[in-house]
């Protein structure tokens, strides 16, 4: 029972609820670090080793921990890329509801907050926690840059030079969300074409047994009873 509880508080200090990771945020400006699922899944398999088994149990433990390491490591590649295919489907409408309402004449600091305050997680999150900082920026370019990721990105460098350099700054925003469309068809293609290339050695196993009773067991039989077996 104590071993189970101690390695839930440990996934819960991990993976912190997005209510939370927006409240760090928005008090700071930025996010506070936290340990990684993988290292708290390495570090927890040791401790409930030991708590169940003893001795012997934390030695096992220990030279399992680098494999459990790398397995968790592959949990929090797949969070990350599912966030990142939530980013890429949001960002293009959230970017034309954006130029719309520059378009009515309203600065870029509160279209960008209107329009995350109805656009849902991950991309809502990451919009409102902008508009704060640039709110409460002296360099409101530099607030516009603070937007990393290779998605969101190209969002912050196009505020950035409207802000720098005067530029209209509804076609330029309008140009990157349909840059990002087209960066969402390629990965689209390029995920189908994964697809036939991950299905080709499955298929391949499938049909090697119908393969060999159609076209290789009628032959030997033939030899066979041609050999008078």
């Amino acid at each position: 029972m104590t071993a189970g509880l101690l390695v839930a508080a440990a996934i819960l200090v991990a993976l912190p609820g997005a209510a939370g990771r927006r409240a760090t945020r928005l008090r700071g400006g930025g996010t506070v670090p936290r340990p990684g699922l993988p290292a708290v899944a390495a570090l927890s398999v040791p401790l409930l080793s030991l708590l169940l088994f003893g001795p012997v149990g934390l030695v096992a433990g220990l030279a399992a921990a680098p494999l459990v390491h790398r397995q968790a490591a592959g949990w929090e590649s797949a969070g990350s890329r599912r966030h990142r295919e939530l980013l890429v489907r949001q960002a293009p409408l959230a970017l034309d509801l954006v130029a719309a309402v520059l378009a009515a004449g309203r600065s870029p600091h509160d279209a960008v907050r209107v329009v995350a305050l109805h656009t849902p997680a991950p991309l809502g999150e990451e919009l409102i926690a902008l508009a704060h900082r640039v709110r409460l920026a002296a360099d409101p370019a530099m607030a516009w840059r603070s937007l990393d990721g290779d998605v969101l990105e190209p969002v912050g460098r196009a505020f950035a030079r409207a802000e720098t350099s005067g530029a209209a700054i509804v076609p330029l925003v309008r140009d990157t969300a349909d840059d990002l469309r087209r960066r969402a068809r390629a990965a689209r293609r390029e995920s189908v074409g994964r697809v036939g290339v991950r299905t080709t050695v499955p298929m391949g196993l499938c049909l090697l047994p119908a393969f060999v009773l159609v076209g290789v067991a009628p032959t030997v039989l033939a030899a066979l009873g041609s050999a008078g077996f």
